[in-house]
């Protein structure tokens, strides 16, 4: 087959085409790029994407658990780049970007915080995150829009609640 395929995370992966060694490989890389081993219960039967995906959430979302707000995506040397968590999902969706970045790149992940109040109370916290990693300004961030809006909506002359005074545009 070549070409696009419209094929949904349902879709098993036999019945649009993937040859049984297709698995392996899938499995092989995901394992080399993840660290995650997928079970062979996983493979056998009527595999989909989505089945395939549900031990690598799993083990990110246990990374979270683990790491805290502060996810380390990258060491380097130079004022490391943070980077806001997606809406509902984990900072490991920069991997890609990340590796594409300078290998001296710095770069963090901003982690959900589940349990913290309105958005006002999550950037003051994240500030007080980004504060600890580095302790003055500028700040390199990638923020989604609550966050960027959420910001917005202090006025200059007046900083918000946490780690505020080293902010700077």
């Amino acid at each position: 087959m070549v070409g696009p395929v419209d094929v949904g995370v349902t879709d098993r992966l036999d019945r649009i085409g993937a040859p049984p060694q297709a698995l392996a490989m899938i499995a092989a890389r995901l394992r080399r790029h993840t660290g995650v081993r997928l079970g062979a219960h996983l493979l056998d039967g009527a595999p989909t994407a989505e089945r395939l995906a549900a031990p690598l959430r799993a083990a990110d979302e246990a990374e979270v658990r683990r790491s805290g707000p502060l996810r380390v995506l990258r060491r380097g040397d130079g004022r490391p780049l943070f980077l806001a968590h997606p809406a509902g999902g984990s900072t490991a969706v920069y991997r890609q970007l990340v590796d594409l970045l300078d290998g001296d790149q710095p770069c963090y992940g901003l982690e959900r915080l589940d349990h913290v109040g309105p958005i006002e109370e999550r950037a003051a916290r994240y500030l007080d995150v980004l504060a600890g990693a580095q302790p003055h300004g500028p700040y390199r961030l990638g923020v989604g829009r609550s966050v960027a809006s959420s910001r917005s909506r202090w006025p200059a002359s007046s900083p918000p609640p946490g780690s505020w005074s080293s902010w700077s545009r």
